[in-house]
């Protein structure tokens, strides 16, 4: 199990989803990725739900509300910063609108969400109790993300205020892929959409030890498929929806 302790500034820590309906957004993951939860209680009386694998913290969920602004049903992506008012600081000074200022999550940790310059929404997670993912890249767990947008050399200048640099390189026939590096790591990348139409947004990835038993799973739990399976350099890949409409992808690791 890839167990996770801490996370480098710059590097994609967590994922959630506020689900405008929560008990069948549990029960699909579930199915698709044999997910567990654990209920957690908010000190307003709400729940914010951690999904386990083995005890462990894996991505978060909750229902939607009215504070969502309109944006349920969409996987959010958490960047670990070492100090998120400097980090908001310097993402709103290159560009970035402050959706929510920095604030304290109980003493879990400290954070902000922000719109970046190409329209995609991402938050900055300053980790105290709660550091982030602690598993990745195994079936049912993150294991990649990217910021989708036309504009990929614009999204590239932007993520350098929050440390991270770039690198360029060839997927298959297509163009070269942009990938962001922490140190000698690639942590995530950008990309144009696959088609005319698809917002800017951050797409995120969970492994699966195979990916197409996770696309039969998904059709039968009355999701949707919306590309693939097909082959990638890195593995197997689909692009699935949930009954919900959230867009996700699978990807079977060819090291897996």
């Amino acid at each position: 199990m890839a167990i996770k302790e801490s996370y480098v500034h710059g590097t994609p820590n967590w994922i959630d989803i506020s689900s405008s309906n929560l008990e069948a957004a549990k029960d699909f993951y579930t199915a698709v990725l044999g997910w567990e939860y654990e209920d957690r209680p908010l000190p307003d009386g709400g729940v914010y739900v951690m999904v386990m694998k083995n005890g462990k913290s894996v991505a978060g969920m909750s229902q939607a509300g009215e504070q969502n602004m309109g944006m349920a049903d969409v996987w959010n992506m958490y960047i670990a910063v070492d100090d998120a008012d400097a980090a908001t600081a310097a993402a709103v000074e290159a560009g970035a609108t402050a959706m929510f200022p920095p604030m304290d999550v109980m003493d879990q940790g400290r954070m902000s969400f922000i719109q970046d310059p190409v329209g995609a929404f991402v938050g900055l997670w300053q980790g105290n109790a709660h550091k982030g993912a602690e598993v990745v890249n195994e079936h049912g767990c993150f294991v990649w993300s990217e910021v989708v947008t036309e504009d990929t050399d614009k999204a590239f200048e932007f993520y350098k205020s929050l440390g991270l640099t770039g690198v360029s390189q060839p997927m298959g026939e297509g163009e070269p892929y942009t990938g962001f590096m922490v140190g000698e790591n690639m942590v995530c990348g950008t990309m144009k959409p696959p088609m005319d139409g698809v917002p800017p947004h951050w797409h995120i990835y969970f492994a699966v030890d195979d990916c197409e038993a996770a696309v039969a799973a998904a059709k039968a739990a009355g999701g949707s498929v919306v590309n693939g399976p097909f082959d990638t350099p890195v593995g197997p890949m689909a692009v699935l929806g949930s009954p919900e409409g959230t867009t996700f992808s699978v990807m079977q690791m060819a090291q897996m």
